[in-house]
């Protein structure tokens, strides 16, 4: 069984593979939710999915997430959680 943590790892170092490119960010909130839009796939590293790499690494950190379709994150808004501008997930080299 491969830990999260190795999981995340592998991404992470998968990622300096290209240019950055910001593959999930905020796109709407309101008092209770932040809404993330995610590209389907980072192009170049194997099928990666962002917006389950980018919902992983929400929940891993204790955030309360879920996945929408194919394409969107929302996660409840808490003190922990912070701005919603300030979650993303990028792609590539430099990120």
């Amino acid at each position: 069984m491969v830990k999260i943590s190795s999981l995340m790892y592998v991404l992470a170092g998968l990622s300096t593979v290209q240019g950055c490119t910001q593959a999930c960010a905020a796109v709407a909130e309101n008092a209770e939710y932040c809404t993330y839009s995610c590209e389907e796939s980072c192009l170049g590293l194997g099928g990666v999915v962002p917006q389950v790499a980018f919902f992983t690494g929400l929940t891993i950190a204790g955030h309360r997430c879920g996945l929408v379709g194919f394409d969107e994150v929302h996660c409840r808004k808490s003190d922990s959680f912070g701005p919603c501008a300030s979650h993303s997930w990028s792609c590539g080299q430099g990120c």
